[in-house]
């Protein structure tokens, strides 16, 4: 195996070590980074989507409160954009259902929702329905807090789901950069690896075979080679070694 050969594998090795861990790296980024968007876009939406509803609640209410103080045109103007809103966030709802059990609580504040309407609407064409503030206590008030009750679950169920998806985001990020620090430390034990073999096939051979030279020149010790290899250093070795045999021969003849 030529000495080329056993650099450029070893940096080819590392080479490839590194850019596997980096692509690992950058799928599993990636991929988490689509999901959680996705999921928490249209988390958000039902979030944005009941506390429309609520606010639309509370402006009904006080349409309600008005009509009861007889302000009829300004509580029937006040009611009916108050409806469009509320219907309008309900149907973002239900086109965004993500969680387990999200659609049959929609499907509660949906129904609830369509029995408290039923209230205001009697009171706006006077279905013997008597304007009093007892009736709003009793009645029309009691059916309000159950509406904004559903409503407010409908939001938490949605922001609990948003806080454990920030949670597994650090999950997968730390999943997303065990390659890379497992990259690292193969890189660095191939590093120390690497150097092992450079000073074994390389640098010691050529130690040795510098000593050798010395020797043979200043003491005139025979040049004598044992490399452990068929690459250049060892055909090196070899051609210098025909070389002092050469000259010692040549010199014993003079």
């Amino acid at each position: 195996m030529g000495l080329r050969f056993k650099i450029l594998s070893g940096f080819i090795i590392l080479a490839l070590m590194l850019t596997i861990a980096g692509v690992w790296t950058i799928l599993q980024l990636n991929s988490a980074g689509i999901s959680v968007q996705n999921f928490l876009e249209e988390n958000y939406k039902s979030v944005l989507a009941a506390k429309t509803m609520r606010e639309s609640i509370e402006r009904q209410d006080s349409g309600i409160l008005l009509l009861l103080l007889n302000h009829s045109p300004k509580a029937q103007e006040m009611l009916e954009k108050a409806d469009v809103s509320f219907m309008k966030a309900l149907q973002t709802a239900q086109s965004n259902i993500t969680i387990e059990g999200e659609d049959s609580l929609i499907n509660r504040v949906s129904i609830k929702y369509a029995g408290y309407k039923q209230y205001w609407s009697s009171l706006l064409n006077n279905n013997a329905v008597e304007k009093s503030l007892e009736w709003y206590m009793e009645k029309n008030h009691p059916v309000l807090f159950e509406l904004m009750d559903l409503i407010e679950n409908l939001s938490d169920m949605n922001n609990s789901v948003m806080y454990e998806t920030a949670l597994s985001i650090q999950s997968k990020s730390e999943r997303a950069i065990l390659p890379g620090i497992i990259a690292v430390l193969a890189a660095i034990i191939f590093t120390v690896m690497f150097n092992y073999f450079i000073n074994y096939y390389v640098i010691n051979p050529i130690t040795a075979t510098t000593g050798a030279i010395k020797n043979f020149i200043d003491k005139r010790i025979p040049f004598e080679y044992n490399i452990d290899s068929n690459d250049e250093i060892a055909k090196l070795t070899e051609a210098i070694y025909l070389l002092c045999s050469y000259v010692e021969f040549d010199t014993g003849k003079k």
